[in-house]
């Protein structure tokens, strides 16, 4: 930077330097600080602020369930800490005192017990071990600490008073006639508040017993489960969406939801197994319950406290496709009882169409990778009644991507090929201008393998790949400060990969697992930032 200041000899050349520290330095100094580099670190108290980075931290865990939480505590102490403070805020504002929270708390636990006893053996070993492994990185994190955010739907929406809620989070899957090559692939987009719900990492979980997942898991959770989405190790992906519930007998005591798909991932290899499992489990709350396996099968159960209705592709007009909106059921027996959240011009009713009319009209018999991409970004909403489109509205919350004057919106997505075991992540919203700090739009490449390492370093080797397309696509840009900037985009990528290969040989040299465990979670991170800043570069360069 010094070296090109002084040989600045004229205006032109001014101008260039003075780009490149405007659009250059400073964002990247922003983003740079937003990263999660927090392992083994302090606690930084109460109230204090804990960045979001523009790509998802990746963190790895094997072993027994105390391991995995140990490993998982560990890694994601930060992120823990900011959700224990809030919930325990929401909580006691609901509920009043601690102990009315401890008190129900119990209930859940119990629960847990009664329904799936020895899973909850080993929930609870997990659970203990998060708490353990954050205390180890220097946050004051306990057991019910840990237990409370992984009964945060309970306590935030399955216990009255409850409200209606609009907008909400939206998946499709396809197959067959649908897809370019007739291989099954699905769609997700995760719609929440920006400030809590936001605090996500990529999970690669390899259990000494059940199968292997990858998953999102919100630090809501909290303890290294998968969530609203996962893919297991045979391919079994599921595609959460909030369900309905508002009358009193839909909420109750029962498994709660983030208990739900923990247990799904590790001990159910196609979806007749899930959906079977879902509908013999007493839940606490409304949600739907989407389903894809390897083989193409799909189901959604749209789901309560009361009740559990299951729809299948074609049962309402859908060929080789399924979709399925936030606080929308299709199913009458599911919808019978209910107003605004189903009715005919709300905002999940309007989302639900969205998507059909774009699958079945504009992408059916072509849908891929790049076509999921652009369904998961589009701001656009149709209306089946009017059979109108408001276009280009990321402010209505019944868009595929929105943001919400309210402060929320779409906050990440994914794209799950179950037949490769492959995962497209993007951090925030898919259009890349919401929900999270330096949001791309872009998406890393995960693939499952067979033990985490391995997995690691096929990020490592499509990292490398990404980054000498990015290079390929600079060579028609002249010099100037869309070429600077470019160029910048690209070293960034280059200097994460090559902290991603030196957290590789750190793991090698680590001679305790959870050390060497956070090793490759680092080195996954920096590959998968490799991914998105070189992919970042090349979207760019492609569109001057």
């Amino acid at each position: 930077m010094l070296k090109m200041a002084k040989t600045v000899k004229s205006k032109k050349a001014l101008y260039y330097f003075l780009t490149l520290v405007f659009i250059v330095v400073f964002p990247f100094a922003v983003v740079g600080a937003a990263g999660l580099e927090n392992r083994g670190g302090t606690s930084k108290g109460l109230g204090q602020f804990v960045p979001v980075p523009d790509v998802m931290p990746v963190v790895v865990v094997s072993g027994t369930p105390a391991e995995m939480g140990y490993q998982y505590g560990y890694q994601a102490a930060a992120y823990v800490q900011e959700v224990v403070d809030a919930m325990w805020d929401a909580a006691l504002r609901k509920l009043g005192s601690k102990h009315s929270v401890e008190r129900y708390l119990k209930r859940y636990e119990d629960e847990l017990h009664q329904a799936l006893p020895g899973f909850a053996t080993n929930v609870i070993e997990q659970m203990r071990g998060i708490a353990m492994g954050c205390r180890a990185a220097g946050h004051d994190i306990s057991y019910t600490d840990i237990l409370l955010i992984n009964n945060k739907c309970a306590i935030l929406w399955a216990l009255p008073p409850k409200e209606e809620l609009g907008g909400g989070c939206g998946m499709f899957a396809a197959w067959g006639s649908a897809t370019k090559d007739g291989k099954p692939i699905a769609g997700h987009n995760r719609d929440n508040d920006v400030w809590l719900w936001h605090y996500e990492v990529v999970l690669l979980s390899y259990p000494a017993e059940g199968y292997g997942y990858s998953s999102i898991s919100c630090a809501t959770a909290g303890s290294g489960i998968a969530e609203v989405w996962f893919m297991n190790e045979k391919g079994l992906t599921q595609l959460v969406t909030a369900g309905v519930g508002f009358r009193p007998k839909d909420i109750g005591f029962g498994v709660t939801y983030e208990w739900v798909p923990w247990y799904v991932a590790q001990n159910c290899a196609t979806t007749k197994e899930a959906i079977d499992f879902i509908v013999g489990t007493k839940k606490t709350m409304g949600v739907n319950y989407g389903y894809l396996d390897e083989n193409g099968n799909v189901a959604n159960a749209e789901t309560t406290y009361d009740f559990n209705h299951v729809r299948y592709p074609g049962d309402y007009g859908e060929t080789d496709y399924i979709n399925s909106t936030a606080l929308h059921f299709i199913i009458p027996e599911a919808q019978a009882g209910y107003g605004r959240a189903t009715r005919v011009g709300s905002a999940a009713y309007l989302r639900y169409f969205t998507f059909r009319e774009l699958i079945e009209q504009q992408y059916f018999g072509k849908i891929d990778v790049g076509a999921v991409k652009k369904v998961l970004s589009n701001h656009d909403v149709y209306d089946p009644d009017a059979k109108t489109w408001n276009r280009d509205n990321p402010w209505n919350s019944s868009a595929p991507c929105n943001h919400s004057r309210r402060g929320s919106g779409t906050i990440s997505s994914t794209i799950t090929l179950p037949q490769d075991r492959t995962t497209y992540v993007c951090s925030g919203s898919p259009c890349g201008v919401w929900g999270t700090q330096g949001a791309t739009g872009e998406y890393a490449k995960l693939v499952l393998k067979a033990d985490p390492e391995t997995s690691v370093r096929d990020a490592q080797m499509t990292a490398a790949e990404y980054m000498s397309y990015a290079v390929e696509s600079m060579r028609h840009v002249d010099f100037g400060p869309a070429y600077i900037w470019l160029r910048n985009r690209i070293e960034q990528a280059w200097e994460e990969y090559l902290k991603g290969r030196k957290s590789l040989v750190s793991t090698g040299l680590a001679k305790d697992k959870s050390v060497a465990m956070a090793h490759l979670g680092d080195a996954a991170t920096h590959f998968c930032k490799a991914q998105v800043y070189a992919q970042h570069a090349r979207t760019k360069a492609e569109g001057l």
